[in-house]
């Protein structure tokens, strides 16, 4: 964690900005003053399965336990909005809809999408995609946003059975991502070549914002898409905010 995070956090909010810390909990009890005099709006915490599950790919004994009573503490003592991310592989999806159902009873929000650039753990084999559909059905029934984007869940398998295609995201339009060089891009994929567009630390980011060359990304996300490989929230956020399909569909060359 940043020794400063906190100082952050309380700037962000002197300015006027919401802020949401996505975390694994386990430092919550350690930085407890810390977090509770900042007041962050919202903390994100991630739940990879049930105990035996989350401890396994954590590599760490007694992680899960920590996450939960750092919600169940965040919540009860701080009255700070809370929320579980699951990410979706063949090692937890038998296990999505009962981490859905400890988050509700945790008074939690969920989210979850499919694991991204991570082959070994896609869901190709038959058991986990009906596992999958089968808690996307569970969750949809009590979450209407998650029914009304389910055409996002199913596209996930596409993604995950290899089918490539550039998709398109309100990247530089309703959200961005600032590295810690500065560098400005259109979201949090930090690794992705090529997606830096200026540096908030040479150029202030209020005219980076409205300059030729951001622009010009902009459009050029809009039309043609990306493709660094990404498969998360900022796909359906797209199509709910504009709606259009997220992936980009070019004619076939073939057709007359």
């Amino acid at each position: 964690m940043h020794p400063q995070l906190f100082d952050v956090v309380r700037a962000a909010k002197a300015r006027g900005l919401s802020v949401n810390i996505t975390t694994n909990g386990t430092l919550i009890d350690r930085r407890w003053a810390e977090l509770s005099q900042s007041r962050p709006d919202s903390l994100s915490m991630s739940l990879d399965g049930l105990e035996a599950t989350h401890d396994h790919l954590r590599g760490k004994l007694g992680a899960f336990k920590l996450t939960v009573n750092a919600l169940r503490r965040v919540k009860e003592e701080a009255g700070i909005t809370t929320s579980v991310y699951f990410t979706v592989t063949n090692q937890n999806v038998h296990e999505l809809a009962p981490v859905f159902e400890l988050a509700r009873s945790l008074g939690a929000g969920f989210d979850f999408w499919p694991v991204n650039d991570a082959p070994q753990l896609t869901l190709t084999q038959d058991e986990h995609i009906a596992q999958y559909r089968a808690a996307v059905a569970h969750i949809g029934a009590a979450l209407p946003d998650v029914a009304a984007r389910r055409r996002y869940y199913d596209e996930g398998l596409r993604y995950h059975a290899g089918v490539k295609t550039s998709v398109r995201c309100l990247g530089l339009v309703d959200q961005y991502g600032v590295t810690f060089e500065g560098a400005l891009l259109p979201c949090c994929v930090w690794g992705g070549d090529g997606l830096a567009v200026g540096n908030v630390f040479e150029t202030p980011l209020s005219t980076l914002w409205r300059s030729p060359a951001v622009q010009a990304r902009r459009e050029h996300l809009f039309a043609e898409g990306c493709d660094v490989g990404c498969f998360n929230h900022s796909l359906y956020e797209f199509t709910r905010s504009t709606g259009l399909g997220f992936r980009v569909e070019r004619p076939n060359p073939a057709s007359p």
